[in-house]
């Protein structure tokens, strides 16, 4: 299956916000199951929207 991130900028956002939430820790690498494990959760969430979507309506909305 396709990806639906980009992997490079999510870890380049995740080395960001870690430098500016916890600043202390250092943090200098993403490990590839962090991505994954992002990536499997925004794919849970599409299915869980698109569950919920009524069945009246073409467009999706949240």
């Amino acid at each position: 299956m396709s990806r639906l991130v980009n992997q490079a900028t999510m870890k380049r956002y995740l080395l960001d916000r870690a430098q500016m939430l916890r600043p202390a820790l250092g943090m200098k690498r993403v490990s590839d199951e962090a991505v994954q494990n992002l990536e499997s959760r925004l794919r849970n969430m599409a299915d869980d929207m698109i569950r919920r979507h009524p069945c009246m309506g073409r467009t999706i909305k949240p």
